[in-house]
């Protein structure tokens, strides 16, 4: 224990005196402190100009915000204004003047869909020929649940709790199920009875693997602590000392053959598999040889396993009689009797098409026959038949006839919004009996507006950046000390 003896016993005050005999060394100190303030300070000024120049980029010339210099939309001079909510019309550069008009009976596209009560639903649902368990404490919760579910199956369908589940003249709350795509041929189906279920999945391609080897061979045969063994040409030493277990020996097994085209995985007994990084078949079987005590060499019996060529899912056949009704492929519902004069064939790729689904169906001698479009593990196709369900409905095509006086385009299809001339239609609600009635006219009050906020913004960034690049430091004035800064706290105080 350190006794310290103060001014009040020996009449000296000797925290100045060790202050004061300390003062040359406190003053190299202070110095390189504050040279290291006058770096912070310097590098502080440099982010906020980093920082500033990058909210002028994202402010102005960032390609995926509204109003970016660099969108052709920003450059837009006709404004069109609409007669009702459920339309939005917006142009970019190359948009003319002009009126036009949605003819009366036009149609939106609009999305199929099967509501059912919280009974109804029951504890568990099928959607496409797979189920899915009804889990959660509420309604909101069990929507929720079964959404995630029916995302993880790639089924193309959403479900929420709704007060509007019913029609336009009957009350009805309830799980409200809606294809998540629009048209009258994106359908869906609940409940049914699967049947004729197929299904081919491909491969990835994988390299040869090796066996034979194994941990207690390795430590067998180890000299020193070390064990040398050789796969072909390649030589490998590896130090055992402190592997005590087999994840030890097998992540400094794999980082010795990082470079020899091989890795290594060991199973719970011990027993080595050297895997090669080439994959496919035909590959060539290796020989392996572990050094022993005396030095030499032993070959040792191993087992080989060829590679695989990456794979595509196997052809489905299917023949007339499985076409009758409504099918699932890879959980997406194809309903036959709504091709209406499309030939089978065209009708299946067309909605395979607007899923998403890497299969295409061909036309054949016995009927017609499913082929993936892809290769390896994700290369999958899933063939069923679904008797006695129950059919989304109201699902429908847009028909939109939109006139500008001179001509008329007609849009048909599963899209809502759609580009003419420069012009974006986008459709969010029903369209009125009487039509929509769009009008234009030149403004470019926003583009200047626009132009006027850039050139300020970069005028006040260019100041700032002249400003500190030209401004010159009173070397006389140094940042303050801690004692300084404590000084003048107490002179404040006081």
């Amino acid at each position: 224990m350190t006794t310290r003896i103060t001014g009040l016993a020996t009449g000296l005050d000797v925290d100045t005196i060790v202050k004061q005999t300390m003062q040359a060394y406190r003053t190299k100190i202070d110095t390189q402190q504050q040279k290291k303030d006058v770096t912070e300070i310097k590098q502080q000024l440099y982010r906020d100009l980093i920082k500033e120049a990058q909210e002028l980029y994202n402010n102005h010339f960032d390609v995926l915000k509204s109003g970016s210099l660099v969108r052709a939309a920003t450059w837009q001079s006709v404004k069109f204004e609409t007669n009702s909510p459920s339309l939005t019309v917006t142009g970019d550069a190359s948009a003319k003047l002009g009126n036009y008009t949605i003819k009366e009976g036009s149609t939106i596209a609009k999305a199929a869909s099967i509501s059912k009560t919280e009974e109804e639903l029951g504890s568990s649902i099928t959607i496409n020929g797979q189920s899915f368990n009804i889990t959660g404490n509420t309604v909101k919760e069990k929507a929720v649940n079964l959404n995630n579910e029916l995302s993880k199956a790639g089924i193309n369908v959403s479900v929420k709790y709704t007060y509007f589940a019913g029609s336009t003249t009957t009350n009805k709350q309830g799980f409200l199920f809606e294809s998540k795509l629009l048209g009258k041929d994106n359908n869906f189906v609940i409940g049914g009875t699967k049947s004729k279920n197929t299904l081919k999945t491909g491969e990835d391609a994988k390299g040869a693997e090796i066996t034979g080897l194994t941990v207690s061979q390795l430590k067998y045969n180890s000299i020193d602590n070390k064990v040398s063994f050789k796969i072909d040409s390649n030589e490998i030493t590896i130090d055992i000392a402190d592997l005590n277990t087999v994840g030890d020996i097998e992540n400094i097994l794999n980082k010795s053959l990082s470079d020899k085209d091989y890795t290594a995985k060991i199973d719970t007994s011990g027993n080595i598999t050297f895997i090669t990084t080439k994959t496919g078949k035909d590959q060539t079987k290796p020989s392996i040889e572990v050094e022993n005590k005396n030095g030499t060499y032993n070959k040792i019996t191993i087992g080989f396993t060829d590679g695989n060529d990456t794979t595509s899912a196997e052809e489905i056949k299917i023949t007339s009689a499985d076409l009758g009704g409504k099918i699932v492929i890879n959980g997406v519902c194809i309903d036959l009797s709504q091709k209406g004069s499309m030939n089978e064939v065209d009708y299946i790729n067309n909605i395979l098409e607007s899923n998403k689904i890497s299969v295409v169906a061909e036309k054949n001698t016995d009927g017609i026959v499913l082929k993936s479009t892809i290769t390896g593990s994700n290369s999958k196709i899933e063939f069923s038949k679904i008797d006695g369900d129950e059919t989304s409905t109201g699902g429908q095509d847009a028909n939109i006839v939109i006139s500008n006086g001179i001509g008329v385009y007609t849009h048909t299809g599963t899209a809502n919004t759609f580009p003419l001339d420069g012009i974006t239609f986008k459709f969010t609600g029903d369209i009125p009996e009487k039509g929509i009635s769009v009008t234009s006219k030149q403004d470019s009050t926003e583009i200047i507006d626009k132009i006027k906020s850039y050139i300020e913004d970069y005028n006040k960034l260019i100041v700032k950046i002249n400003t500190l690049t030209s401004e010159k430091r009173d070397r006389n004035y140094q940042p303050l000390t801690s004692d300084q800064k404590a000084e003048m706290v107490r002179l404040v105080v006081k």
